[in-house]
Parts: structure tokens; C-alpha cells; sequence
């Protein structure tokens, strides 16, 4: 087995790095307003928005299709609903 030099693997990697890309998106928001309760049950609605890098990223990197949002007590964090 060929014994290589730490610089050999150091050159290797770095030329690695060159090749490799991805794009993906930034950041966002997340926001939700009381709309109503009825009885024991609350309605909210909850508002998502997406950022996306357009200028040093692949702007036709596709967005998911869903997200999962879940809803946690304040104490424990025990989770009251996922949606």
C-alpha cells in the first residue's frame, strides 16, 4: 500500500473544493395570526416566506413542496400538533 504525504492529501482535497458546488436557498420567515376559536378549537393563520441567494446561487434550484410545521407547549416541549 502506497504510503502518501500529508501534503499529497492537503493538494488533493483543495483541488477537490474546486469542483464542488450547491446551491440552496437562504433563509426565511415565519408568522402566524389568531384568526378564531370556536369552542376548543383556535384557527390561526400562518404565513411562510422563502428567501432565495439569486446572485451567487442556481436560481432554478427547485423549493420543496411542504413543510412541516409542528406546534409544541411552552413547557417540556412537548408537541401539541404537526401540520
Amino acid at each position: 500500500m502506497l504510503k502518501r504525504s500529508p501534503i499529497f492529501t492537503c493538494l488533493l482535497f483543495l483541488l477537490l473544493l474546486l469542483v464542488v458546488q450547491a446551491s440552496h436557498i437562504v433563509g426565511g420567515e415565519m408568522a402566524y395570526k389568531f384568526v378564531e376559536r370556536k369552542g376548543s378549537k383556535v384557527r390561526y393563520h400562518i404565513m411562510m416566506k422563502i428567501f432565495r441567494d439569486v446572485y451567487f446561487s442556481d436560481p432554478t434550484a427547485p423549493f420543496d413542496s411542504f413543510a412541516n410545521i409542528s406546534v409544541h407547549y411552552n413547557t417540556f416541549f412537548k408537541r401539541f400538533a404537526s401540520f
